[in-house]
């Protein structure tokens, strides 16, 4: 009688080269989980500056967008500060997009000002979402005609959108630059050298 199944050797084999495949497999799913949730913040992003834009024109009114401390305040701070060890420039506390019906102070949410927008992004972890910004002022404000009122300066803003280890200071591969001009328009482009 003749039995079927497999041999001891056979089992090996085919175990051996199932684990060579699988290590082999592993760094492109880290790649491409790193490259989604990347492609995901900068989209979210992006999602918030052309909205906030559009406001600005639908209401003819100034209309910003900020780095907050905490976005799930009823009175939002935007702030440049450190906060819970994420950098002053990192824009993965969250953002809000603001219309400004009270105050003058741009980049500033003031009595009167009405949240259309909150986003909390990300709670400090390793690796997480890291959205660095290039300008000090850590907002950009629209005109009712769709321009910018400034924030990051007079040639706009630049992120470097990233998932990694935020002690790491270069962008990696599965990153994204994204620079906003005047009009609040954005560019992408790839990260060359570790930056944007």
């Amino acid at each position: 009688m003749h039995s079927r199944g497999f041999t001891l050797i056979e089992m090996l084999v085919v175990m051996t080269i199932g684990a060579i495949l699988i290590a082999a497999a592993i760094p492109s799913f880290v790649w491409l989980n790193a490259r989604t949730r990347a492609a995901n913040a900068s989209n979210s992003l992006l999602a918030s500056f052309e909205w906030a834009r559009s406001e600005a024109i639908r209401r003819n009114t100034r209309v910003s967008i900020c780095r907050v401390e905490d976005p799930s305040l009823t009175l939002p701070v935007c702030s440049s500060a450190v906060v819970n060890g994420i950098a002053a420039n990192d824009w993965g506390t969250g953002w809000v997009v603001f219309a400004k019906t009270g105050g003058a102070i741009a980049g500033t949410f003031e009595a009167n000002d009405t949240v259309l927008r909150a986003e909390q992004f990300v709670l400090p972890s390793n690796p997480r979402a890291v959205i660095e910004s290039s300008a000090a002022p850590q907002f950009f404000s629209f005109r009712g005609d769709g321009m910018s009122l400034g924030g990051g300066g007079p040639i706009g803003m630049t992120f470097a959108v990233d998932y990694r280890n935020p002690s790491v200071a270069a962008v990696s591969n599965a990153g994204r630059c994204m620079a906003f001009n005047m009009t609040g328009r954005s560019r992408p482009y790839a990260p060359t050298s570790g930056a944007c």
